[in-house]
């Protein structure tokens, strides 16, 4: 089963003049322009106290769906600006097929990590029960770009079967945010 292109990303709450104008000052007075948030497919809730721009309060998160003892196909694309991007999903190994356009040994992990404009395709074993949900998870490590909020996204991932109107309760793995 092929969920296509999963896009996580950085996103700035300021206008691309603004951040750029201010990265691209001459030194000393270079500013390196934080991230306000990350997101899923473009989706993701924000505090809209935080910004003076337009901004949609309770925004919706990304969601996908599983259907049990079945094999997903994800193909993970960073366009961040600037962040690195770690991404796991609870309870669930990958198996990395390829990683942009060089060949690799497909191998399995608990997480993968993209950099900026990296593209890493995995499948996905539907281990859980119909009923479940869990969390996809991206962080974005903060020694790797700095940001103001918004270092971890999550996505919901629901089974054939499972209560939409929940959020999954599902908690990180062991190396979500090392």
């Amino acid at each position: 089963m092929d969920l296509g292109p999963v896009m996580v990303g950085d996103w700035y709450h300021g206008y691309y003049e603004t951040v750029l104008d201010a990265l691209l000052r001459p030194l000393p007075v270079a500013n390196i322009p934080m991230s306000n948030n990350n997101l899923i497919n473009g989706e993701n809730d924000f505090d809209c106290s935080n910004t003076s721009l337009p901004c949609t309060p309770n925004a919706p998160l990304a969601t996908f769906n599983f259907t049990s003892g079945k094999t997903c196909k994800l193909r993970f694309i960073n366009p961040s600006a600037a962040a690195v991007q770690k991404i796991t999903i609870d309870g669930h190994m990958m198996q990395v097929t390829a990683n942009d356009f060089v060949e690799i040994q497909p191998y399995e992990t608990d997480h993968i990590t993209l950099a900026v404009g990296q593209r890493t395709d995995v499948l996905v074993k539907a281990t859980g029960k119909p009923t479940d949900a869990v969390w996809m998870r991206s962080y974005k490590p903060p020694p790797c770009w700095p940001t103001n909020c918004g270092d971890e996204m999550k996505a919901a991932i629901f089974y054939e079967n499972a209560d939409r109107f929940q959020v999954p309760t599902t908690s990180p793995g062991p190396n979500a945010y090392n």
